[in-house]
């Protein structure tokens, strides 16, 4: 082969390469940016002047050590669990997937949410990767009460 066309062979394999997800964990950037470009990230709460506690759970999407990360604040509990892929759905929704720790062991879920004219957001389904499902249509699948709707708390607002 001439050096030309190991030149171009070059070339295309490293635009092949480019195009790849990154094996050391590189999809964190992209998580960021969709959860960004939604208007996701921050805190949000159901109500921004109360204490977390009962169904006030205060959620907070936040970037941290290279990764992206949903710390929840539920008064009695606390965690803090990575979102691991993230995207826009047609509709509009965002879906992403999170990796809570549970008595030791892994849960994965899938969340998708779905944000009004005004701002707020509320949880449309939520599944496990093992099939369980405790939101369904923006319904509770064990009692079918609508999920709350959540405003974005300014910084430094939610206690």
């Amino acid at each position: 082969m001439s050096v030309f066309g190991h030149s171009l062979l070059r070339i295309a394999t490293a635009g092949v390469l480019a195009t790849l997800p990154s094996l050391s964990g590189a999809r964190e950037p992209d998580v960021a940016a969709t959860l960004e470009r939604w208007g996701l990230m921050g805190t949000w709460s159901t109500d921004c002047a109360a204490p977390p506690g009962g169904d006030n759970t205060v959620y907070t999407y936040v970037r941290r050590g290279g990764g992206v990360f949903l710390d929840r604040d539920g008064y009695r509990f606390k965690d803090s669990s990575p979102i691991t892929r993230a995207r826009v759905l047609p509709d509009g929704m965002i879906e992403y997937r999170v990796e809570f720790r549970a008595g030791g062991r892994r849960v994965v879920q899938i969340n998708t949410y779905a944000k009004r004219a005004d701002g707020r957001i509320r949880i449309f389904f939520n599944r496990r990767v093992d099939g369980e499902t405790t939101v369904e249509n923006g319904r509770l699948a064990h009692t079918g009460e609508e999920t709350a709707w959540r405003e974005k708390c300014a910084p430094g607002q939610a206690v």
